[in-house]
């Protein structure tokens, strides 16, 4: 097995393959390369070299989110994360709804519909937030989007469809908001490539250019388990 040095602590591994160009993954806390069968060492040392900071990056993502937990504790006197805060759950003495208090969030009523409550509110808060992001980014991507949903899905963070109309799921009300920008600008640049081609992926690049940290972010999170 052949290494490359990204940083005196990291090691990378090289693979030689069929492929054109060079390319780096970072998964699970191991970097490899892969690279085509006659390019030089030194062009392979140098690119990686290169992206020595993007591994560095991504490589810390991945160790902040395995030392997460795997699934959230939604229960008073736990931490419920929201764009990017922490706040305290707790139960309220208020017969109905939830409400916000500084870094707390009060759920009133029936301890039973506890979860319920949380959801309903995420929901609200997702419909008042996401449109917004939609608004901002939606000239600079160059679409008109054709309508606007707030959904629950179990292994995606949004969807779209070609008659131009947008589905998010209300749990990236959990995530930062960088990582819910880089959602908003991913479906809404399926509304111009409805796929995942080079083209579709240079239109994403254009309005966010670091999107691959917040992609991997994304592709990390075990924790926001409802």
């Amino acid at each position: 097995m052949a290494l490359i040095a990204v940083a005196p602590d990291v090691m990378a591994e090289l693979k030689r393959t069929r492929r054109r160009s060079i390319g780096i993954k970072v998964h699970r806390g191991e970097v490899t390369v892969s690279a085509p069968m006659r390019a030089p060492l030194v062009e392979i040392q140098a690119f990686v070299a290169r992206k020595a900071r993007w591994i560095r990056k991504h490589l810390e993502l991945q160790r902040q989110a395995a030392a997460r937990p795997t699934e959230l504790k939604l229960e008073p006197g736990a931490s419920l994360p929201f764009l990017g805060e922490s706040l305290r759950l707790e139960m309220s003495t208020q017969p109905y709804g939830v409400v916000r208090d500084g870094d707390r969030l009060l759920i009133g009523g029936e301890a039973d519909l506890y979860k319920a409550k949380l959801a309903r509110w995420l929901v609200g808060q997702a419909q008042a937030y996401l449109p917004g992001r939609v608004a901002e980014f939606a000239p600079r991507v160059g679409v008109k989007p054709q309508g606007f949903s707030v959904r629950f899905y179990k292994s995606r963070w949004g969807s779209c469809n070609r008659r131009g109309e947008l589905q998010f799921n209300w749990l990236l009300m959990m995530a930062p908001p960088a990582v819910v920008d880089y959602v908003v600008i991913h479906e809404l640049a399926h509304l111009r490539h409805f796929d995942h081609s080079p083209a579709f992926w240079q239109v994403v690049r254009e309005v966010m250019p670091d999107y691959a940290i917040h992609r991997a972010w994304l592709k990390q999170q075990t924790s926001l388990v409802w």
